[in-house]
């Protein structure tokens, strides 16, 4: 039911991750802000896509495309990777706790990652709340990180060990071989 699909550096693509980053239930919470501009949103795809650090997803539920997820900035000392995603359709959002699992899997079980980092606005408890569902502590926070409404808000960094990850077995189920291409795949995947 759930899978996932490259983003190609189109105007297809970046039009529709530019309608869902620009929505107001995404940008409220969302670490970045985006401008209303969908030559930025084409010029920011075709960066990514050629970055050797940088890999995305589309989320598809029984094939339509709901959502977007990545993972970026591995680091091979520390062994360990960041995440990020959204459901960008909001009837789908109920899926918003079940998607992470699959990535979560690919890095610990297939690029064999020792952590995933994952950040949050202080105002999106319900994220908040997810990671700590799924395993993830929280590490840091880093006071008056935005200015967003005339409201500064916090940001909360949060990690998750394998080793944490390992004894959520009832989760394990959730796997999927995520698409990359050769050179990205040598990047991404950690010797055991």
């Amino acid at each position: 039911m759930i899978s996932f699909t490259n983003i190609r550096a189109i105007y297809k693509d970046a039009k529709l991750l530019f309608n869902w980053r620009s929505s107001s239930h995404l940008q409220n919470k969302s670490l970045t802000t985006i401008k209303s501009n969908l030559r930025n949103q084409i010029t920011w795809l075709k960066v990514s896509s050629k970055k050797n650090d940088y890999c995305h997803w589309y989320i598809k539920y029984k094939k339509k495309k709901i959502g977007w997820i990545c993972i970026t900035e591995p680091d091979f000392l520390a062994r360990s990777i960041r995440w990020g995603y959204y459901i960008g359709e909001k009837k789908y959002q109920h899926l918003g706790s079940i998607v992470p699992f699959y990535l979560y899997n690919f890095i610990f079980f297939k690029l064999n990652y020792k952590f995933i980092i994952a950040e949050t606005l202080s105002n999106n408890l319900n994220m908040a709340r997810v990671l700590k569902f799924h395993g993830f502590k929280r590490i840091k926070i880093i006071k008056k990180f935005i200015l967003r409404n005339g409201r500064y808000l916090d940001k909360y960094n949060f990690n998750m060990s394998k080793e944490n990850w390992i004894k959520q077995k009832k989760f394990h189920r959730y796997n999927y071989n995520f698409q990359m291409n050769n050179t990205k795949k040598k990047v991404f995947t950690l010797k055991k």
